[in-house]
């Protein structure tokens, strides 16, 4: 039986996006809490749970919750996935000693819409930033449910 939480979910925009409040991803979340972050992952499509430190097995263990999981992608560069988890893609544009430590290289990622060439693309993706910028490093989403919505009908 997992841990129970009294979690909350703060919308971030009218358009997309809410943080959730009082979790701790680490933990065995118990089917109340989850079914509530899964609910506000519905209504809100996007999700931010900051303050995590989570092993890359913690991390595939929350996310496995949504779903089966997918094997990381093949970079440019290699495989690179977290040790002991194929499903953690690790992306970085860090070099050490001139080599990547992550898929992206010594680069950032372009706009794109994750795994999309697979004829059933996963349900979801799920982004854990370990280093983040002071400024710039934006990374965008945008709600397409809201972007056919409002299509004119002769589009």
């Amino acid at each position: 039986m997992g841990k129970r939480m009294n979690i909350e979910v703060v919308p971030v925009s009218d358009a997309i996006g809410a943080e959730i409040r009082g979790a701790d991803l680490r933990l065995d979340l118990d089917d109340t809490t989850f079914a509530t972050i899964h609910q506000a992952w519905n209504d809100h499509l996007i999700l931010r749970i900051r303050d995590q430190d989570l092993t890359p097995a913690q991390l595939a263990a929350f996310s496995h919750r949504f779903g089966d999981l997918d094997p990381a992608p093949a970079g440019g560069d290699g495989i690179f996935h977290a040790e002991g988890n194929p499903e953690v893609l690790i992306l970085s544009n860090v070099l050490q000693g001139g080599k990547p430590i992550g898929a992206l290289g010594f680069a950032e990622a372009k706009w794109h819409t994750d795994m999309s060439y697979y004829d059933i693309p996963p349900t979801a993706s799920i982004l854990y930033a370990v280093e983040v910028p002071e400024a710039g490093g934006h990374t965008g989403f945008c709600n397409m449910y809201t972007a056919l919505e409002t299509l004119p009908d002769d589009i």
